[in-house]
């Protein structure tokens, strides 16, 4: 049997093409696994999720083209959520279960620059994500030759920002946004925990550029701070924001597809439901970034 539907915007009312749909078991859901079906929408919208068994289905939307602009949701019979927990379940039936449609608002965006202390330099193809309590892994990106990354189609609300380096296999490395420092994401029980770890929240508006959410590195890797009575290092980016030199959050409107040139599109496996594991997470990323070339 099948699921189908429409995805729209939410704004205009037109078709979106480029949408990927993903049909994910809603006693277990995971997903940072593959979806028990994919597809992506079709030029008039539609999309069909085929070779379903009658079984409850958690169903995913994602703006999988290169430059995301639209925010990731799940199914509830509305809006759309990100919280699996308000999300409705679809049991399909007969030859199929049609109208599970979706009206996706254009997502925020966060950005900042990675860095290297004590020497303040940009780190270069660093890993870099959004991460949603409850949820998972939301937007991952990669920093360019300046240091400098973007998140883009980030859904509104409050998330947690991680980086590391892609190729490790067992999430070692990695740090969490933590205002003026970063702090080392604990590698105990494979869980992520941010909250216990000491990660910050950032906050993200539909349609709104979050900027100045830098990451630092130790000299080992981990997390750090800023030398004590020196200005953190200031971003290499002649038209970057002033503010993201003060580790400052200014938000300015954006409009359309963000520029992410030379940054794949994550696998659908790569975004999650619960995070089961940061060592999980690495690999998949190491594995979109294999796949850069």
């Amino acid at each position: 049997t099948s699921i189908s539907g429409t995805v729209t915007s939410e704004s205009t009312g037109l078709p979106i093409e480029d949408i990927c749909v993903g049909a994910f078991d809603a006693d277990a859901p995971n997903f940072n696994n593959a979806a028990a079906a994919e597809a992506e929408t079709a030029s008039d919208g539609t999309y069909t999720l085929a070779g379903l068994a009658s079984t409850p289905y958690l169903v995913l939307f994602r703006d999988c083209s290169d430059t995301p602009a639209y925010a990731l949701e799940l199914y509830d019979g509305g809006s759309g959520t990100v919280d699996p927990d308000a999300a409705v379940p679809v049991t399909p039936t007969g030859p199929g279960t049609t109208g599970v449609d979706a009206a996706l608002g254009v997502g925020g965006s966060i950005s900042g620059t990675v860095y290297q202390l004590p020497t303040g330099t940009p780190i270069d193809g660093r890993c870099v994500l959004a991460f949603g309590p409850g949820f998972g892994v939301l937007s991952v990106t990669l920093s360019d030759a300046g240091g400098q990354y973007r998140l883009s189609g980030v859904p509104a609300g409050q998330w947690y920002i991680a980086s590391g380096e892609c190729d490790s296999d067992d999430g070692g490395g990695f740090v969490w946004y933590a205002g003026a420092t970063s702090v080392p994401i604990s590698q105990a029980d494979d869980d992520a925990d941010p909250v216990g770890d000491g990660g910050v929240l950032v906050t993200v508006a539909a349609d709104t550029a979050t900027t100045g959410i830098n990451l630092y590195f130790g000299v080992n890797g981990g997390g750090s701070t800023p030398p004590t009575g020196t200005a953190p290092p200031v971003a290499t980016d002649p038209g970057a924001d002033p503010a993201d030199a003060a580790n400052a959050t200014t938000s300015a409107p954006v409009s359309g597809r963000l520029p992410r040139t030379g940054v794949p599109s994550p696998d659908m496996a790569i975004l999650g439901g619960v995070l089961l594991g940061v060592g999980l997470l690495v690999v998949r990323i190491a594995e979109m970034r294999r796949g850069v070339g």
